[in-house]
């Protein structure tokens, strides 16, 4: 019982493999991931915004 205890404090500690640094690194990574998927959408609607003059210029 003791040594789960040890176990759970050396975790909860803030040093590089805590429980508390491997949740604000996952918060960072699914914020990350999150500002590349809108990034990949702007640019999406970009290329269509292009593709789309592109076809009205053809027919003007």
């Amino acid at each position: 019982m003791l040594f789960l205890f040890i176990s759970l404090f050396f975790l909860l500690l803030p040093g590089p493999n805590g429980l508390i640094q491997c949740v604000k690194r996952e918060k960072e990574v699914k914020r990350l991931e999150k500002e590349i998927l809108d990034l990949k959408i702007e640019g999406a609607i970009k290329k269509l915004k292009i593709e789309i003059l592109k076809k009205s210029i053809g027919k003007n």
